[in-house]
């Protein structure tokens, strides 16, 4: 699953990039209503395909409110959720460790399009 951001960014290194590619790993705990989103940008589609470093680390959205009734799939509930939080930024991401990070930019949401639901 993916999304794609078309607008204007700076790489943690200094580089300014007019697009990139989100890949997102969608977990669903057992009790059912907690889900976390792990998103990681890369460059591009082609980039990810090709096995390439992603362009800054990983991070992941910890979602508590889950109902399957009102949400059925998963996936969707996911991808809408990440985007209202990449659109908003509101809250704060998690890395590996569980450390929380603000996040760092507000992306505009007609900015942000599902690339994949794979």
């Amino acid at each position: 699953m993916a999304l794609t951001i078309n607008e204007e960014t700076t790489t943690n290194e200094g580089s300014t990039l007019s697009s990139f590619y989100i890949r997102l790993e969608v977990v669903l705990h057992l009790s059912g209503t907690r889900v976390d989103v792990e998103y990681t940008p890369f460059l591009s589609k082609a980039a990810y395909q090709a096995g390439a470093t992603p362009i800054s680390r990983s991070a992941k959205l910890k979602l508590t409110d889950y109902n399957y009734t009102v949400n059925p799939d998963v996936q969707d509930y996911a991808h809408a959720c990440l985007k209202a939080f990449l659109s908003t930024s509101q809250g704060y991401t998690y890395d590996e460790y569980d450390v929380a990070t603000p996040i760092p930019a507000v992306h505009s949401a007609e900015n942000i399009t599902i690339t994949d639901l794979e």
